[in-house]
Parts: structure tokens; sequence; C-alpha cells
């Protein structure tokens, strides 16, 4: 199996999307309908990818029991490459519940399943068998217990490859427990949401003026973690932005990208319009 991409997906969820007529707290609740998925950042990072370029994403994860095989047939069936760990601790559930008459969106979610030093190792050293094609490592998210050096082991892989001459980036997607592996110099990209960028540099953003602390954030993060060349802020429905560290290269090129989200899933309905139509 050679892979453009690593997504690492350790924490992955067996998805149910429940919707209700009317949610009564205290009372039996019998759903409308029920929707399975296979859930998880790198999970959704590796599918997205594969979407658009057949195969070319591998997801790296944990998986046990009933909800962990599950999973790995459903990505098998919709041609996800996989990377496996089997674990003695069943893959966690994630119940997400639509009270429809309400209008709300309540999660649950079970605690992660630990898993073992020898589980963390195969999926290191499998991960590592499948470096040399790859051009980008994701992390994605969060680990289960018993992972915590796992980021940092997979940067140490991801460095070893550059230093044999090798290409390979390491992006990130998550903001529990990543300031060891930022403050590592190993991340060139970092995607994240912006209540958890001005939680992360210690800004309120309950007082803010968006531009003014989103510039004074990009500054600290670039100032604290010189060898990040990217950052991906985004904000719900609202615009994103992409930086770029022009410090590292030392030019004055363009270093601000704003994305009208809005606009883009316009853009995106419509051109799947646009091919169920050519289909037709």
């Amino acid at each position: 199996m050679a892979v453009e991409m690593i997504a690492i997906g350790a924490n992955p969820a067996y998805q149910k999307l429940t919707e209700f007529e009317e949610l009564n707290i205290g009372h039996v609740n019998r759903a409308s309908s029920m929707t399975i998925l296979a859930a998880g950042k790198g999970q959704n990072f590796a599918r997205a990818v594969c979407s658009v370029k057949y195969r070319a994403c591998a997801v790296a994860h944990f998986l046990g029991g009933a909800t962990g095989k599950w999973i790995h047939e459903n990505l098998t069936t919709n041609n996800i490459p996989q990377i496996v760990s089997w674990t003695t601790s069943q893959t966690r559930t994630c119940t997400t519940v639509k009270d429809l008459e309400g209008g709300t969106v309540t999660e649950l979610i079970d605690p992660s399943g630990p898993v073992s030093e020898q589980e963390v190792k195969y999926l290191l050293d499998e991960i590592e068998k499948h470096i040399d094609s790859v051009k980008i490592v994701a992390i994605c998210g969060t680990h289960p217990p018993g992972a915590e050096t796992l980021y940092l082991d997979i940067a140490n892989i991801v460095a070893k490859k550059k230093e044999k001459g090798g290409e390979c980036m390491l992006y990130l997607d998550g903001f529990q427990k990543v300031t060891s592996l930022l403050e590592s110099g190993a991340v060139s990209i970092y995607k994240v949401a912006l209540y958890e960028l001005l939680s992360l540099i210690g800004l309120d953003r309950s007082d803010y003026d968006q531009a003014a602390q989103l510039m004074k954030a990009r500054e600290i993060m670039f100032e604290r973690y010189p060898n990040l060349k990217w950052i991906a802020v985004t904000d719900g429905p609202n615009t994103a932005y992409l930086f770029h560290n022009i410090s590292l290269t030392g030019s004055c090129e363009k270093s601000i990208w704003k994305y009208n989200v809005k606009q883009l899933q316009k853009e995106k309905h419509m051109e799947v319009q646009r091919k169920a139509t050519a289909k037709r």
C-alpha cells in the first residue's frame, strides 16, 4: 500500500446520529431516525482526500471490539486505506441527539478505552513501514489513554525521513495536549478553530475585535513557534483564514488568505448538482 498521505486518527468513534421529533428529558424517547457513521477527525480527513484522489490517503488508528470492526469494514467498503492496531479495548461510541422540535443538538461521547504499550508500538511500526511514499502526515484530534507520546513519536518518524533527504510535512489539527508537539518545531501546518487558538495563547474571545485579535494571535503563534510555516483558522460558518510565516522564506509574498465559507459551500452544492445533472 503506497499512499501520499497518512491521517492519524488515533481516537475514532462509532457515530450514531439520532433524530427525535420532540425530546423530553426524564422520559422514554423513541428516535424517528438513526444513521451510523465511522467518525473522527483523522477518518474524515482521509475520507475527504480520497474523495478527491482515489486511495491517496490512509488513516492510521486504533480499533477494537464490535464497533471497531464495523468502522474497519465501513472504511474498507468506501475504499479508504487503513493502518490498524487492533486493541483489547472496544472503540468508543459517540451519540448525537437531535431534537427537531427544540432545534437543539446534544453530543454524548463515551470514554475512550486505554491502549497498551504494545498496541501503540505496533501502530508506530506500521506507520514507519509506509512512510517512504508519504508526503504529508496529518495528526488529527485527540489520542486515547496510553498513547501520550504517540504524536511526538510520529514527529520523530517524519524527522528521520527528512534527515535521509525525503520530503514530508507534518500537519496538526488538534487542540488538547499539543503544546509539546508545537514546541518541538516539527509541525509545518497547524489547523485550529478560532476559539481554540485564542484559548491556546491566552486571549479572551468574549472581548475582542476579531480582525485585531486574529492578527495578534497570528503574530504570537509565529513568534512562539518559529518553525511553523502555515496556520489555518476556522470559525464555523464565518470567514476562514490561512496565514503564511513569510519570515521563514524572507520574501514579501502574500501572507494572508481569506475564505468565504458560505460561498464555498454554495459553490460545492452547485458542483454536486451539476455532476448529478450530467449523469442523467
